[in-house]
């Protein structure tokens, strides 16, 4: 597989995340799913973005990112029931996920702020 730049590939999606929904709450869901990204990891921030209102567009970013990664889940399966019965057994990748998910949340609510003041000027 060729080598991928990370890092672009994360502000690609932010970008995408960012304008899902209004700006205002999409950086305030971004902000929140880091908390419980960094505080409960990948599984438990997919499961809280599934559960908010405007989550099901951030999720479908974060899924088709996720299919960009060399550890991407096999067409058709379930993303959350990948990460908790396949990725979370796999310490390397799922770092890599949690690593790569955690730059996408934090440039995409920069991205849904950099919106947000772009509206109220």
């Amino acid at each position: 597989m060729a080598l991928q730049n990370l890092d672009r590939m994360a502000a690609r999606y932010a970008q995408a995340i960012a304008k899902t929904g209004k700006p205002k709450q999409t950086a305030a869901l971004l902000t929140r799913a880091l908390g419980v990204l960094h505080e409960q990891g990948v599984y438990a921030c997919l499961i809280f973005i599934q559960a908010q209102d405007g989550g099901r567009p951030v999720l479908q970013q974060l899924e088709a990112l996720l299919r960009e990664l060399p550890v991407a889940p096999p067409l058709g399966q379930d993303l959350s029931q990948f990460v908790a019965g396949n990725l979370s057994g796999r310490l390397d990748d799922l770092l890599l996920v949690r690593d790569v998910y955690e730059q996408a949340l934090i440039y995409g609510r920069y991205s849904a702020k950099a919106l947000v003041r772009e509206e109220g000027t």
